[in-house]
């Protein structure tokens, strides 16, 4: 899977937080958490297959939030 790059929101504009945690039935779940400096916006997306899966739909997110 390839890290989305966005044409809306530079690289230098965000900060990316990222936890992991199991869920009582012992699925390994990844959050992400992308912050748009400029505004304070955030977007949080889980996924239980990658962190790269999230941090994609979590940048996504932002980009429909910031416009």
């Amino acid at each position: 899977m390839r890290k989305y790059q966005s044409f809306i929101i530079s690289p230098e504009d965000i900060k990316v937080e990222a936890s992991r945690y199991e869920t009582p039935e012992g699925r390994r779940m990844e959050q992400v958490t992308v912050v748009h400096l400029s505004t304070g916006i955030r977007a949080s997306k889980e996924s239980s297959r990658s962190q790269v899966e999230a941090y994609n739909a979590a940048l996504m997110e932002l980009e429909t939030l910031v416009v």
